[in-house]
């Protein structure tokens, strides 16, 4: 019957939303090219080209330019479009018992510091010679870093719209949040959510309210228990 059915948060769309972070922060309404980028092959891949700019003077020419390939898109590449396709992208990094041994970038590493909170700049440097074939391996991984990247640099006074890590964030979030199926991101262990929190605040304006949703009696017993060392609160009385 309806009557049982929990009571949907209602939530309410941000107020002058600007940009596609905010956008992508608060829906899946954003649309992407469908097309791959023909900028990136082999070593000469976005991160070494577009995150180290003025260092790889080598990847830009006949008609290839870091306005072109780091900052239009679509910046993605047939094989992380294809990664990105499958159900189970999220748990690359470390591999289970019996996959093979993963070659190149070392994601398991990676996915440690950032499931530990650990500090990211020395996997940070490690990644700024990823190939085209690492980043490929591990969406979720670079995800993990490029929103890292972008944190860093606004942080530091740099526009998000200059940046060729903001960038490829918004392409490939875009597409992880259109895709539905979100709980094995959260469950995965690549947990870039605070950090994109700070870049939607960096983003400005009245964002309005996120959600509206009525306490009941009994959620807020419920809750009065557990911080007091009861049971967590079941997900049907949380949004009930």
């Amino acid at each position: 019957a309806q009557g049982s059915l929990p009571v949907r948060p209602r939530c309410l769309p941000p107020h002058g939303a600007r940009d596609g972070m905010r956008a992508i922060l608060w829906s899946a309404g954003i649309s992407v090219a469908t097309a791959a980028s023909q900028c990136w092959a082999g070593e000469f891949s976005f991160v070494r080209c577009c995150l180290a700019q003025g260092v790889n003077a080598d990847c830009w020419g006949g008609g290839f330019t870091f306005e072109t390939c780091c900052l239009a898109h679509p910046v993605l590449t047939d094989g992380e479009l294809a990664t990105l396709r499958r159900p189970d992208h999220w748990r690359c990094g470390c591999p289970r018992p019996d996959d093979a041994p993963a070659a190149g970038f070392d994601w398991c590493a990676a996915r440690q510091a950032a499931m530990l909170n650990w500090d990211l700049r020395d996997t940070y440097r490690s990644f700024l010679a990823v190939t085209v074939e690492d980043m490929a391996a591990c969406p979720a991984g670079v995800l993990q870093l490029m929103v890292a990247d972008s944190f860093w640099r606004s942080s530091a006074g740099m526009g998000l719209e200059t940046l060729a890590s903001f960038a490829w964030t918004q392409e490939v979030m875009t597409r992880m949040v259109a895709s539905g199926n979100l709980a094995g991101w959260v469950e995965s262990g690549w947990n870039p959510f605070f950090m994109l929190s700070q870049l939607r605040g960096m983003l400005g304006g009245n964002q309005g309210d996120a959600c509206e949703v009525p306490a009941s009696p009994s959620f807020l017993a419920q809750a009065g228990d557990m911080t007091l060392g009861g049971p967590s609160v079941p997900a049907p009385s949380a949004v009930a």
